[in-house]
């Protein structure tokens, strides 16, 4: 993969995972009332936090279907049945009492480390126990409280953070997420949602989290180039981590990676950079074809992604290591 191809797949960004989470929700609501396979609700508005819609509490087994493969925005904005898609993938939602997914909490000694996020951090697409948060608590015997949201945005996790999650009382938080939009749109919020945080919670530190991006996200969605960059030039004293660096630097996986150049895209197997299926697109969005190109190749699949967004059980497990890691290297976990 040439330099150029790399840095635009490194540019691919936090918007196209925003437009999956939101997705995730329409295909909630449009499967909870479409014949065939359908799923469990899992959110709803919560009044006493101005509509936001957040988990819906004490779910038990809840079962969710998804694509499990990338998906065309046509098919993410029509409302056909999840019985027309052959690649489709099962997993369950539990939460407990303050609708967070997992167990109920229960009062220790261990660190306490809050996730922030979206459908990423979430883990929607696997079990709870495959999800990162999960994982890295087990692999640090910390106490990890997931509490992202499909579909949360910079303003809602502040916004739930100071109404809910300042009375769990961490250590830490992880704010994971990245900042969305090429032109900086969102660059005000997203400081200002670190800000409220921090405010909220004068005593706890911070940490960011910018999750990996799959090769197959549309290209339309740009983010801020060198985010990091810049993340860290504003707060030079949190401890910041760049999850697609720790993907790209990873030995190669076999599977597909799809190369976006200029008009033109292709689907290439790797090892060995065989073109599996290339084409012409006037819209940056994901080519229909690519979706098709799915369902015929069941056994396709890129490395540590599902979708063109989500992490497979394998990418949460990169996560968590490589987050692990980086928690102890810069002293947020002893």
């Amino acid at each position: 993969m040439s330099f150029a191809t790399v840095q635009k797949v490194v540019k691919i960004a936090i918007v196209a995972l925003l437009v999956l989470s939101i997705s995730a929700l329409v295909i909630l609501n449009q499967f909870s009332t479409s014949p065939g396979i359908i799923s469990d609700q899992i959110a709803r508005p919560d009044a006493r936090l101005d509509g936001l819609i957040v988990l819906i509490p004490k779910l038990k087994n809840a079962q969710v279907y998804t694509a499990d493969r990338p998906s065309p925005p046509s098919e993410r904005e029509s409302s056909t049945s999840l019985d027309a898609i052959k690649r489709r993938r099962e997993f369950r939602v539990d939460t407990n009492s303050l609708g967070l997914r997992g167990p109920e909490l229960v009062q220790s000694n261990d660190l306490r480390v809050l996730t922030l996020g979206d459908s990423v951090t979430f883990g929607w697409g696997v079990s709870h126990e495959e999800s990162w948060p999960t994982l890295l608590g087990k692999q640090r015997s910390i106490s990890v409280v997931n509490a992202a949201m499909p579909a949360f945005s910079p303003d809602h996790m502040a916004q739930w953070t100071v109404s809910r999650g300042v009375s769990l009382e961490p250590d830490v938080v992880l704010f994971c997420r990245r900042p969305a939009g090429d032109d900086h749109s969102e660059d005000g919020e997203y400081v200002n949602a670190i800000r409220r945080i921090q405010a909220a919670m004068p005593q706890v530190r911070i940490g960011i989290v910018l999750p990996p991006l799959s090769t197959f996200m549309p290209s339309q969605y740009l983010p801020p180039s060198g985010s990091a960059a810049w993340i860290q030039s504003v707060f030079p004293d949190y401890p910041l981590v760049d999850l697609q660096e720790v993907f790209s630097a990873l030995p190669p996986r076999p599977g597909a990676h799809m190369r976006w150049q200029g008009d033109a895209w292709s689907i290439v197997q790797q090892p060995g950079g065989e073109v599996l299926l290339e084409g012409q697109s006037v819209s940056e969005e994901l080519p229909e074809e690519v979706a098709a190109f799915f369902e015929a190749n069941v056994d396709v699949r890129e490395p540590f992604f599902f979708d063109d967004g989500h992490p497979d059980a394998q990418g949460h497990a990169q996560i968590a290591a490589a987050v692990s890691s980086w928690l102890v290297s810069t002293g947020l976990v002893p």
